[in-house]
């Protein structure tokens, strides 16, 4: 999870303002980040509609992707190819 939200490029600078207001805690900010993670999937009926509702969630004010989707204007498709995406994707859930 750490290494997906904090390598990949759209989440690089929110990650390192919230560890800046977690006092470099990376424990502690990922835990409060899977305590809402796993509150937002409580309270989806199914997976798809969270994935759907959250593919960006803010903690503590700070906006962090959880899912890209392809053929972004902005991104083109680099943030759904990259490594991390991949990797942490599915330790992310």
């Amino acid at each position: 999870m750490q290494a997906f939200i904090s390598g990949t490029e759209l989440n690089k600078k929110p990650y390192e303002i919230l560890l800046k207001k977690y006092r470099g805690d990376e424990k502690q900010l990922l835990q409060e980040l899977m305590e809402l993670i796993q509150e937002r999937i409580a309270s989806s009926r199914n997976m798809a509609l969270f994935i759907n509702a959250n593919k960006s969630i803010s903690l503590q004010g700070i906006k962090l992707h959880l899912f890209y989707t392809g053929d972004s204007v902005i991104h083109d498709n680099a943030a759904v190819r990259s490594e991390h995406f991949f990797r942490g994707a599915g330790a992310a859930l």
